[in-house]
């Protein structure tokens, strides 16, 4: 069964393209006759899903050829190289153990080779990579300090002004709850006030 399988795929192709011919041109036949008073819409449609699976039908068979003929070819190639190596090995037996030995100490060097150029490679980036998460770490607490300096200067800076912050912050109540009670069309007025929120907030958070 699963000898010489492409020239079964032949076969198989060419009785499956018999038969879909001979189903397609009863089917036809029989549309005729069946559908000689349908609608011409509805025969337009039946028409052509009959022809799109009668293709794909036929397709596939045209498929089935081609892949039986690929591997008949690829067969035909491999066993004409085995048979080519064959007779290398037998008359150049002596040449080719000779060749394989001075392949294989080629191809050990170069293993070598790269086995001694990927250590240093990694050796390369894992110093790299340990300059540059040292450097991150750095930046890092370079900027946590900054961000920590600016945190207690802007917080002495409203220890000391209080009541300029209180002022600030019920303006900023005021203007909220005037918001709120502004209604949606008052374009203007809710514009104004938002503004003001904004600029008590700068304020309020700008760096000291």
């Amino acid at each position: 069964m699963f000898e010489n399988v492409e020239k079964k795929l032949k076969t198989y192709a060419t009785v499956n393209f018999v038969g879909v011919i001979i189903v397609a041109l009863s089917l036809l036949f029989i549309g005729a006759v069946e559908f000689e008073d349908a609608s011409g819409g509805a025969v337009l449609v039946l028409f052509l899903a009959y022809a799109l699976i009668v293709y794909c039908l036929l397709a596939s068979c045209w498929f089935i050829q081609a892949f039986a003929e690929i591997t008949e070819s690829v067969k035909q190639i491999a066993n004409s190289t085995k048979q080519t190596n064959e007779i290398l090995q037998t008359a150049f037996a002596g040449n080719i153990s000779e060749e394989k030995k001075k392949a294989h100490k080629l191809l050990l060097a170069e293993a070598e080779a790269a086995r001694i150029a990927a250590e240093k490679k990694a050796e390369a980036e894992r110093i790299a990579a340990e300059k540059k998460a040292e450097a991150e770490r750095i930046l890092a607490e370079e900027k946590r300090a900054l961000a920590e300096e600016k945190a207690r200067r802007h917080k002495a800076y409203w220890a000391e002004h209080t009541e300029e912050r209180s002022a600030l912050l019920a303006k900023r109540r005021e203007a909220e709850e005037a918001l709120k009670t502004v209604g949606s069309l008052a374009g203007k007025e809710r514009e104004q006030l938002q503004k003001l929120i904004g600029s008590i907030d700068e304020e309020l958070n700008k760096e000291r």
